[in-house]
């Protein structure tokens, strides 16, 4: 599988949604069990799949090629897709949008003045919370890691923000959106009865080695690495102590939820291929380790006392 996962050819795409695919059925298997009738959340499957491919070009052109090619995208889907069957379609939408401001960030270079690069990292983020209300604080953790990173000019702050505020504008000034948006219509963002299984965690440990060592991966790091790997590597993982912290408090129980989860599976997207670590012997073995705690993970809603 790691070949596979390290290939450039395209016929090696295919495993990503392939790997979707199966824990997408096992999913809807376990969902089917009850009897009762379940809705197959076939919109979410495809917003994670278009996120994976858009995770997989980003990751491309951005340079970072110190891990096997494939394993963001394909980490993914491992992390995104078990949840799939007990949360709103909207979220992974959202997420989608999330993941093209992210993108657009990673085409930034330090001391290069880009305004317009700004102005489209601002649209997508501010897209998102009009799909995904539970989301937006995605958009200041986005927009915090940013600044942190690359201290904006100000025309560069300005049309940022000119990003995140153009989707509300036409909002209020389009009757369609006016009316019933499209996350009131098609996609039931209130319906947030989200009571997950412990097991959604069991990919955690693995992130989080993952996290360290590529943390100490800085050290040999060039300049430009530093900058991309700050900027994929925060974010993630600030929403998810958010979510962490807003649940823990009792505030927003769906928007906890909602950051946690999506959080976490930003976390083990970018963490993952840290556990492959080159030369190592048990190297080989470790995407089916992966593979299989996300298996579990899918069914853990199953499983009895879990």
């Amino acid at each position: 599988m790691l070949r596979l996962l390290q290939s450039s050819q395209p016929v090696a795409w295919g495993i990503v949604p392939l790997t979707s695919a199966l824990l997408f059925a096992l999913g809807g298997w376990m969902a089917f069990q009850g009897g009762a009738a379940v809705e197959v959340p076939w919109s979410a499957w495809l917003a994670v799949l278009v996120s994976a491919r858009w995770i997989h070009r980003m990751y491309l052109e951005s340079g970072m090629r110190t891990r096997p090619g494939m394993v963001p995208s394909w980490a993914w889907v491992l992390a995104a897709t078990p949840m799939l069957w007990t949360t709103p379609n909207s979220w992974w939408w959202g997420m989608a949008l999330l993941w093209v401001s992210v993108g657009q960030g990673l085409r930034l270079r330090l001391g290069e003045p880009r305004p317009d690069l700004h102005f489209w990292l601002g649209v997508p983020a501010g897209l998102a919370p009009m799909l995904a209300p539970e989301l937006a604080a995605w958009c200041l953790v986005l927009g915090g890691v940013l600044f942190v990173w690359r201290t904006p000019k100000a025309s560069e702050a300005l049309m940022w923000a000119l990003g995140m505020a153009t989707p509300w504008w036409i909002r209020g000034g389009v009757t369609w959106w006016a009316t019933g948006s499209v996350a009131m219509d098609a996609m039931p963002w209130s319906e947030c009865a989200v009571n997950l299984s412990p097991m959604v965690w069991a990919l955690a440990p693995m992130a989080a080695v993952g996290w360290v060592w590529r943390q100490q991966s800085l050290i040999r790091a060039t300049a430009r690495q530093r900058v991309v790997r700050k900027w994929t590597q925060w974010p993630g993982l600030l929403t998810a102590v958010i979510g962490v912290v807003a649940t823990g408090v009792g505030l927003d129980h769906c928007s906890g939820q909602a950051l946690r989860l999506t959080g976490s599976a930003c976390v083990v997207t970018w963490t993952l291929a840290w556990c492959f670590p080159p030369g190592w012997k048990g190297t080989k073995i470790m995407p089916w380790l992966a593979l299989a705690l996300s298996s579990v993970a899918t069914l853990g809603p199953a499983i009895p006392g879990l």
